[in-house]
């Protein structure tokens, strides 16, 4: 490796700065996972930096997939985040709340709650993301510039030998390069 070329070890992430579940974990498990590491309950405040994925393992702590914020969201809330159909069955509860009285809104809002519920117990190997990439933490930044850039992936996983030790966001891969201008 030439000098002063970065490796990924260099500007990646800790795993211990994730959480990380097993396969048989629920949906709800995952949401309490994100809501601690991205959230402030004190304060009650979340922050925009802090992790939104999850890793998925198996027994033997071998990575099967990820769960991230947007994959939580379609579950718990299909209905919102669905097909047309879900999206259009939205649109009319919406012309049913403007013909009914409030009754009915308190009735379609419990039923919300409880599909909420009902899909959070949901298990993380049903809707876990595939890993599709993955890179050693001794690649110098330019393999890893190259894996965002022709593929659609916001995050690269980060091995050393067989081993998961972090993770690669496309922000760090940013924020190197702006400090290069600075």
């Amino acid at each position: 490796m030439k000098p002063g070329i970065k490796r990924v070890r260099d500007i990646m992430l800790p795993l211990s700065k994730y959480s990380v579940v097993p396969h048989d974990a629920t949906l709800k498990q995952v949401v309490l996972h994100i809501k601690n590491a991205y959230c402030d309950s004190r304060e009650r405040v979340c922050s925009r930096a802090g992790p939104r994925i999850v890793f998925v393992v198996d027994e033997k702590g071998n990575l099967l997939g990820i769960i991230d914020l947007k994959m939580v969201l379609k579950v718990l809330i299909p209905e919102i985040t669905g097909g047309v159909g879900d999206k259009f069955s939205i649109h009319a509860m919406s012309i049913a709340f403007a013909e009914a009285d409030a009754s009915l809104f308190d009735e379609t809002k419990s039923a919300f709650l409880a599909r909420v519920k009902r899909n959070s117990e949901k298990s993380v190997s049903e809707i876990m993301g595939r890993i599709t990439f993955t890179i050693q933490a001794d690649a110098d930044v330019f393999e890893a510039i190259s894996i965002f850039l022709n593929n659609e992936v916001e995050s690269i996983p980060v091995y050393e030998d067989n081993k998961l030790v972090g993770v690669l966001r496309d922000r760090d891969i940013f924020i190197l390069l702006s400090s290069l201008l600075s």
